[in-house]
């Protein structure tokens, strides 16, 4: 048996912010897709804003911000 639900991840860039939650990020090869937040970034009330590096699965759920050192 063969699992066909292998996740994939994939870097990019806020380039946008929707109501309900979502966001518009521009991934490495320039695509713009809309994504949502994960349950656990949501439940530990980690912000997004325009311009973070975040890491989006393969169901368009954002699953981690990369932190700035700023």
């Amino acid at each position: 048996m063969v699992n066909s639900n292998i996740i994939e991840f994939y870097d990019a860039i806020v380039v946008g912010i929707l109501p309900d939650a979502r966001f518009q990020l521009e991934l490495s090869n320039k695509n713009i897709i809309t994504a949502y937040i994960s349950g656990k970034i949501r439940i530990n009330n980690i912000r997004i804003l325009l311009g973070d590096k975040v890491k989006v699965d393969s169901k368009k759920r954002i699953v981690y911000r990369y932190i700035d050192k700023r």
